[in-house]
């Protein structure tokens, strides 16, 4: 299907919120994404991503040099640390209209059941076909033994990976005694409630890091796990390290890009522009992040950003695209804002 139709719809979709303002520059987002940088790792000799017992070395592009570095960045998978039992409870609770409202209104996005006549075999009579059998008969035609009607669940085919930076400035108070961190918890808590109603397939994988040896990639959630143990993981997630963006995307990418589902979503949620203790800080940090959502797109993914940056505008656009990520000017209204981004992208 087509990413910059994908790209279109989105942004559309989310232009009616009222939390969430979309940015949009010159161009289409195929013309923003897929510019003279978008060059899909593995193609004309570049390096693609290699295990090691160090973790996961992807490449990272240096717009200086139109090309490639490998290693660029060690990515170190592993579970995210569990946090207190009763936290989870305690948030939903304290939300429970917003719960409530969430759980009725994606219960309305879930695939109903398809019904499937002219079967061998099923609980009903196919009406439709009885009469047709009836008539061949009479006409002296060979009857038939598809007779039956039969259900089963509509598939939606889509699968959903959410990205969150816990790197060390969401440690910055927002309202009260919350902090960016802890509303970011709290919305992946609601939001986990959102998409167990929807049914599909999702997972989440938490990153933050010190410098490109050390890019860490926290599992929350895993396509194939429960949630009650990824509430719990969400719990335990702290601010720590640095934004090393293209890294964690390349890894998320990687990941969804598994799934067989004919839509898959990346969704980011971050706090800030991509840094780390090296040069990562400056542009080479955006023309990397840039590389790296270009080959998300390139892999038939959908990627999209929800930030908390006001200063977003002077970077996003050229990252995302013009339609592919939204700005919340208020934090605090991220639990509510978030499921919301998330109905409008599977709507979309």
């Amino acid at each position: 299907h087509d990413e910059a139709a994908d790209a279109g719809a989105l942004g559309d979709a989310l232009s009616d919120l009222p939390e969430a303002r979309i940015v949009r520059t010159p161009g289409s987002p195929r013309e923003v994404l897929q510019g003279d940088t978008a060059v899909p790792a593995g193609e004309h000799g570049e390096p693609t991503a290699r295990e090691g017992a160090a973790g996961i070395a992807y490449p990272e592009w240096d717009h200086r040099l139109k090309s490639f570095r490998f290693p660029g960045a060690v990515v170190r998978p592993g579970p995210a640390p569990d946090g207190a039992a009763d936290w989870a409870p305690r948030v939903l609770d304290r939300h429970t209209p917003l719960v409530r409202q969430v759980r009725r209104r994606f219960d309305g996005l879930r695939p109903r059941r398809v019904r499937l006549g002219r079967q061998p075999d099923g609980p009903d009579v196919d009406l439709a076909a009885y009469v047709t059998d009836v008539a061949d008969r009479r006409a002296g035609q060979p009857g038939g033994d598809r007779l039956y009607a039969a259900s089963r669940p509509a598939r939606r085919d889509l699968a959903i990976l959410v990205l969150v930076d816990i790197s060390a400035s969401t440690d910055a108070w927002v309202v009260g005694r919350l902090r960016i961190v802890d509303v970011e918890k709290e919305a992946l808590v609601i939001l986990l409630e959102a998409l167990d109603v929807l049914g599909d397939r999702h997972a989440v994988i938490a990153f933050s890091g010190h410098g490109p040896r050390a890019v860490h990639a926290l599992t929350v959630k895993d396509f194939d796990e429960a949630r009650p143990a990824a509430a719990r993981r969400v719990a335990g997630l702290e601010p720590d390290g640095y934004t090393r963006l293209g890294a964690a995307i390349r890894h998320a990418s990687a990941r969804l890009g598994r799934e067989r589902a004919r839509h898959r979503l990346l969704l980011l949620l971050s706090d800030g522009k991509p840094n780390d203790v090296d040069e990562y800080a400056s542009r080479y940090g955006i023309e990397d992040t840039r590389q790296a959502v270009a080959e998300a797109r390139l892999q038939g993914l959908t990627p999209f950003c929800l930030t908390v940056d006001r200063d977003a505008p002077a970077y996003l656009p050229a990252i995302f695209g013009p339609r592919g990520f939204a700005v919340l000017p208020r934090p605090e209204r991220l639990p509510t804002v978030l499921v919301e981004v998330l109905r409008s992208l599977v709507t979309a």
